[in-house]
């Protein structure tokens, strides 16, 4: 039943929910939190521990975005007593393979190294990295969680390698537990790639 009913609301950001409707997906939202939290007190798990849950957060990711327009980045957004990381602090863009060595190189369609910007041209996706965050908000324990260019060869590579490069700048207004910063594992943050340009950022 509430599968029906998140799937029947789900919409784009751009469109607003009536009075009616946001009230009755607040309440939803707000009885599955609770519901998620009394799971992991049902586990046992106290204090920092509560993020090692196992339990499920069902359809709070879906009513996450359709409620708050957000993207579910780390689970502690839905632990009593946590707050997580707030957004990236002027995070750099990564790289668009061979974007550097265009620069270098106007006009000059092969490169010392042997490859070109241009053979690059065309290529469009997404990379999304998952790395832990300290106390003071640095990111470290970088990982690769996804990639529509693959895990493997040469192609791939290069963008999942800029990624994972771009995200070891990233630095973010910490995760808080009681007002207290504190470090965090699995924050998951997401780069676009599109012909040729430096990465969009999606979320994270």
């Amino acid at each position: 039943m509430i599968f029906i009913l998140v799937s029947s609301f789900e919409i784009s950001s751009n469109q607003e929910l009536t009075p009616a409707l946001s009230e009755k997906l607040t309440k939803l939202y707000s009885n599955l939190k609770q519901d998620f939290n009394k799971c992991i007190d049902q586990e046992g798990l106290t204090g920092l521990k509560r993020l090692n849950t196992a339990c499920n957060v069902g359809h709070l990711d879906s009513l996450q975005s359709i409620l708050f327009q957000t993207r579910q980045e780390h689970i502690s957004i839905y632990i009593d007593g946590f707050q997580p990381p707030g957004k990236a602090i002027k995070p750099r863009p990564a790289k668009y393979p061979g974007a550097e060595k265009r620069d270098l190189h106007a006009g000059n369609k092969t490169n010392r190294e042997g490859f070109s910007f241009t053979k690059w041209m065309g290529y469009r996706g997404y990379v999304i990295v998952n790395f832990s965050i300290d106390e003071e908000g640095r990111t470290f324990n970088q990982a690769l969680k996804e990639s529509s260019f693959g895990s493997s060869g040469s192609s791939s590579g290069r963008f999942n390698d800029n990624a994972i490069a771009a995200s070891k700048s990233l630095v973010f207004p910490p995760a808080k537990y009681l007002n207290k910063p504190i470090s965090i594992n699995n924050y998951s943050f997401k780069y676009r790639f599109e012909d040729g340009k430096e990465n969009m950022l999606l979320w994270g």
